[in-house]
């Protein structure tokens, strides 16, 4: 089974991909500050601070995704650097977490 942890889910490029990914066979995991499962059936939805190392890796460790989307992104002028360490962080924890994860998309 192809499992997929998007996170950014309900943001502006996160909702558009679920449903291309419920078609494409994976079992698709939306991760959001703000989770709207109204946006697309078939998607199993997780509320999550991305910036809590903690939770993120229990979800990694109890999801076993095989594929990564991260597409979260913080907008507020002068701290939006700090993504660096949300990206590292993911990476990290999901594939440090779970040994068949195989693939990571950042945008």
């Amino acid at each position: 089974m192809k499992r997929v942890i998007v996170t950014g889910a309900s943001g502006f490029i996160g909702r558009y991909t679920l449903q291309m990914l419920v078609q494409a066979g994976f079992e698709v995991h939306a991760v959001s500050r703000d989770p709207d499962p109204k946006l697309c059936e078939g998607v199993l939805w997780h509320h999550l601070d991305i910036m809590d190392d903690r939770s993120a890796g229990a979800l990694c460790s109890s999801i076993e995704a095989t594929h990564l989307m991260h597409l979260a992104w913080y907008t507020e002028h002068g701290k939006f650097w700090m993504l660096a360490r949300i990206w590292i962080g993911w990476l990290a924890v999901c594939v440090c977490s779970n040994s068949s994860c195989n693939m990571v998309v950042s945008v």
